[in-house]
């Protein structure tokens, strides 16, 4: 994916800080999209990422 096209699809990404779940460290990253889901069918999705 180029820098064009994720400039054209998301409108913000944010990361979380750093936080431990059983001994394990993990981060939320949740992206904006600049379409909207309303029409869709889909669920926004939440990302949660080990680290």
């Amino acid at each position: 994916m180029t820098r064009a096209i994720v400039v054209e699809l998301i409108d913000r990404i944010e990361v979380s800080e750093t936080y431990d779940m059983n001994g394990e460290k993990f981060l939320d990253i949740n992206i904006s999209y600049k379409f909207s889901l309303k029409n869709s069918n889909r669920e926004p999705q939440k990302i949660n990422r080990a680290v």
